[in-house]
């Protein structure tokens, strides 16, 4: 068995062990960057130097190892106890006479640790908070490694925690995201038993009802639908359970629809802990009710340590203490604790810490739990926790609505395209509704709307993969789109039908195929035509999700409007006139219904400004708002003429 870098041997046998070890010769992040790298610098997207200091094989003397945990935990509470308090000086004394029991001799760390007990087991006030203590291993499903490099964080992180789970009873680990459980499914099945095993038992705890932790700023809604769809399916396929907490404890802000999706999922509760990185207003509750526009309401919890990787020592949980805004209504507040992102999980030192501060003067009482369990336990106190309305708005990280723009491009479009698909299969018979392909689709978009690949803040080779998977939707989506089509409709060269998937009607200009000229509706009437840039343009009305028919028409030239170029730079229609200056920026927009223009005077429309973006920190994700002192230049075009002019369209260039 092992654990981290301990591997335990009988030592009642003769064993030959091979060992093989895995390393990587990069930092925490990567490489080393120059924060601001001049032009021409010999690495200037970074580099990294390593190399081997030492390596050595030792004996693990556990008892030795158990006094430094319990020196931690003492060390911490001195650090946070009033030095005048008699826990404090008591504390002190303990600790001296166990140092000089100890006198650097390893045999001695039992005498040494006999002393410690006394200050250990000093139990805790009767009005002490709780903690649920929940083990955790927050994986990123893409960020500074690509998603296959996350299949294998998976793998190390849930075999870890199989064996914790083994050696200590009463601990309880949990993992969210669907796809992360899937991964470990096709490459690890006799691991992925295991952890059934634990799931059955109620030790291994599966969380967040989305496939992957998605980001819920740049999903349409009927996105985050989905991703709750397939998430809670396969944790209810797999294994039973109907999960109905959020789990999202890094994601980049929350919109105020979201109450309103998640209770129509059956989901009541939601975690996360990412206002905490507001860049000016510390967002006021730590367990509250939010609520959406439509007045729908869930129970949320921020986790008031502020982070999702606690050490579960008393450092950390005292500041959970003090930051818990609600303690005058609740008893128990949640810790998220252990390594994540590859870090394997929860430590075994960090259960020895809970095991230690299960009940101890000075501190929070550890008590190792799941989420469900806290949440139920923190219903009862409902009818008297603040309620918040509106998003959950995040200050910070606000570039990541801009960052890598195609991948943005793509997810809407795709989005878009899907909803298509999905509504002509639906007019199909039962039986000839491709689910499994459309389910493809489906999981290929849901996983790259993870919280770090749209928002456009992991590495390249992430969004390489990104723009492949947008092209394999692509392809099955305009696969299906072909044959539902080919089965619904009739195909003929003189015949048209337009589909309209919006939920409103809409006027459109459509591009008459190749010889046509002209057309009619089903009602034998022409529709108005103009020619543009050698094609036909066609102006029709098409019914919310709807169908029109045209028809093929030959119209003589006095019945299409050909476009007309001009000199004058004004774009107009019925409702609105926009008047350009040779610049190409915009002097007047006039409301012809209000009778108004609604640009101030003076100030123009239209400017296209280059500023420089370097902000504090995050550069793939924050914009800061200095960035308006750093105007490098304003554009300005070259020339300005009107290409194209009729009563259905006209065009500037």
């Amino acid at each position: 068995e092992s654990v981290r870098d301990v591997i335990y041997l009988d030592p009642q046998k003769s064993l030959q062990v091979e060992f093989w070890v895995e390393v990587s010769a990069a930092g925490m992040f990567g490489i080393n960057r120059s924060l601001d790298p001049y032009e021409n610098k010999e690495a200037v997207h970074g580099s990294y130097q390593a190399s081997v200091q030492y390596a050595y094989l030792s004996t693990f003397d556990r008892n030795l190892w158990a006094l430094a945990l319990d020196l931690d935990i003492l060390s911490d509470l001195l650090k946070n106890l009033p030095q005048h308090s008699v826990r404090f000086v008591r504390i002190l004394k303990t600790v001296n006479q166990a140092i000089k029991i100890f006198a650097d001799d390893v045999s001695r760390a039992g005498l040494a640790r006999n002393i410690l007990q006394e200050a250990l087991t000093s139990p805790s006030y009767a009005t002490e908070l709780t903690v649920y203590a929940v083990g955790h291993g927050h994986i990123d499903t893409a960020w500074l490694w690509p998603i296959s490099e996350t299949i294998r964080k998976c793998a190390r992180t849930f075999a870890n925690q199989i064996l914790l789970l083994q050696k200590y009873p009463t601990y309880v680990f949990g993992a969210s995201q669907a796809q992360h459980y899937w991964f470990v499914k096709k490459y690890y099945p006799s691991l992925f038993g295991k952890m059934r095993a634990f799931i059955e038992q109620g030790r291994w705890e599966v969380q967040g009802a989305m496939w992957v932790e998605a980001d819920c700023n740049l999903p349409s809604g009927e996105s985050l639908t989905r991703q709750i769809l397939y998430g809670k399916n396969f944790f209810k396929d797999e294994f039973g359970i109907e999960v109905d907490n959020l789990w999202l404890p890094d994601a980049f802000g929350f919109p105020p629809t979201l109450p309103q999706i998640l209770k129509r999922s059956g989901i009541n509760h939601f975690l996360t802990q990412k206002l905490s990185w507001n860049q000016i207003n510390v967002f006021p509750y730590s367990l509250f009710i939010w609520r959406g526009i439509d007045g729908s309401q869930v129970l949320a919890h921020f986790p008031p340590e502020n982070r999702y990787d606690s050490s579960l020592r008393p450092d950390s949980l005292i500041k959970g203490r003090d930051n818990f805004n609600e303690k005058e209504i609740a008893d128990e507040f949640m810790s998220l604790f252990g390594m994540g992102d590859g870090g394997g999980g929860p430590k075994e030192e960090h259960i020895e810490y809970g095991l230690r501060l299960q009940n101890l003067e000075g501190a929070p009482k550890v008590k190792f739990s799941d989420a469900r369990s806290f949440f139920e336990q923190a219903e009862k106190y409902s009818d008297e926790l603040p309620v918040w309305s509106g998003d959950l708005y995040l200050e910070m990280h606000r570039g990541t609505f801009t960052s890598q723009a195609q991948i943005k491009k793509a997810n809407r479009k795709m989005e878009f395209k899907i909803r298509v698909a999905e509504m002509l299969c639906s007019c199909l018979p039962p039986e000839q509704y491709p689910r499994q392909k459309l389910e493809q689709a489906w999981k290929l978009l849901l996983i790259n709307q993870f919280h770090d690949i749209i928002p456009g803040s992991s590495i390249n080779e992430v969004y390489r993969k990104a723009l492949d998977d947008y092209r394999q939707v692509d392809s099955i989506l305009q696969e299906i789109i072909t044959q539902a089509s080919e089965q619904l409709f009739q195909k003929a060269n003189d015949h048209l039908v337009l589909f309209n998937s919006l939920p409103f009607d809409v006027e459109e200009l459509i591009p008459l195929p190749e010889h046509w000229t002209g057309a009619l509706n089903s009602e034998n009437r022409l529709v108005p035509v103009q020619h543009v840039d050698n094609q036909y343009l066609a102006k029709v009305n098409i019914p919310a999700l709807g169908l029109v028919n045209l028809f093929k028409a030959d119209q003589s030239e006095d019945q299409t409007v050909a476009s007309q170029k001009g000199n004058e730079l004004i774009l107009q229609n019925s409702r609105i006139r926009y008047i350009f200056d040779a610049s190409g920026q915009l002097i007047e927009a006039f409301d012809k219904e209000a009778q108004q223009s609604v640009i101030t005077p003076d100030l123009t429309g239209n400017v296209l400004r280059l500023f420089e973006d370097r902000p504090n920190n995050w550069d793939a994700w924050d914009i800061d708002p200095f960035y308006e002192e750093q105007l490098l230049k304003t554009a300005a075009a070259f020339s300005a003429e009107k290409i194209y002019s009729g009563p259905l369209i006209e065009g500037l260039k």
